[in-house]
């Protein structure tokens, strides 16, 4: 079982769900995962059960828990809640789900069908606001999290697509993650926010964003001359300008040399990403599924890979 779960943690689940017993966890489990990855979903046949050496237990192996019993009452699960960190989750799987807010605000979440769940009004019921006015604090974001601020106006032509909505740790801020698309544009994520016609409210793009967006733009349309535009239709060339940066970065010293390599490569990795359609988005995502690999290879050097690079440096 543990092999299988190894599987889809390398394929990117954020956590595993491991199914135990009450007896089980008081007698002893062993689990080589890591705490920060599993969640336990344990069966409870009374509250005698929900105390401080359970939590214990728990926080040993599991970063989360799924308790079910009918047994279970409301007053014994919040005390409970009280030997657990804020951190670690706690989810409900068989309690009524007008009992949702309630139990939203101490820190303990119910799992609900989704035909008897109303999305919408389940998120609208475990958000708070301390205003008179009892309204929310939003932030528009794009999906790396970069606020932008406020909803373009309608005769931009700017539109935007929800992504994802969700709240902050206190429940009592929203936060929207959109996409911007420009309606005069096929480049997906490129539209303005502000009504200034730029990015976001605070300015223009810069960074990775500002280089995303310009290439984006030559990539339809290139001025006379344009250097990228050369790079887009002459792949050998962009290939042979990867492999001299690459070295020219692994040479570098001085951290502003360093610097002024990685930004060369980062250029020219993101002409080869705009051709294929690619964002920095689709490359952070990457990145995060990587990150949540338990097994690792080993990581040498391909030699066939060396000897193809040296042979393009010397021009062969």
């Amino acid at each position: 079982m543990l092999d299988e779960a190894v599987t889809w943690l390398d394929h990117g689940a954020v956590h595993i769900v491991l199914q135990t017993t009450f007896q089980e966890l008081v007698a002893g489990i062993a689990s080589d995962l890591p705490p920060s990855r599993v969640y336990l979903s344990v069966s409870l046949t009374d509250n005698e059960q929900l105390v401080a050496s359970t939590a214990a237990v728990l926080r040993t192996l599991s970063s989360g828990v799924f308790l079910s019993g009918a047994a279970i009452s409301s007053s014994s699960l919040v005390q409970f809640r009280k030997f657990l960190p804020e951190s670690y989750r706690v989810l409900l799987t068989d309690s009524p789900l007008d009992l949702l807010a309630t139990y939203h605000h101490q820190h303990i979440d119910l799992v609900g069908s989704p035909s008897a769940l109303d999305a919408g009004q389940a998120f609208a019921q475990c958000l708070r606001s301390d205003r008179p006015d009892g309204l929310f604090a939003t932030v528009v974001a794009d999906l790396s999290g970069v606020p932008h601020a406020y909803v373009p106006r309608d005769s931009s032509g700017h539109v935007q697509e929800l992504v994802r909505l969700d709240m902050d740790c206190d429940s009592d801020a929203i936060r929207c993650l959109v996409l911007q698309h420009d309606a005069t544009s096929s480049a997906p994520d490129t539209g303005a926010f502000c009504h200034l016609n730029t990015r976001t409210c605070w300015g223009h793009a810069s960074g990775i964003r500002e280089l995303q967006s310009t290439l984006q733009e030559r990539l339809v349309s290139a001025p006379a001359g344009s250097y990228t535009k050369r790079l887009f239709d002459d792949r050998t060339l962009l290939r042979n300008k990867l492999v001299e940066e690459a070295q020219e970065l692994a040479e570098a010293e001085h951290p502003t040399h360093v610097a002024e390599e990685a930004a060369d490569v980062l250029y020219f990795a993101m002409v080869r990403a705009v051709a294929a359609n690619v964002t920095f988005h689709d490359v952070e995502t990457q990145l995060t599924m990587r990150a949540r690999k338990l097994s690792r290879r080993p990581g040498n050097a391909k030699t066939y890979r060396i000897e193809a690079a040296a042979a393009i440096l010397n021009g062969e």
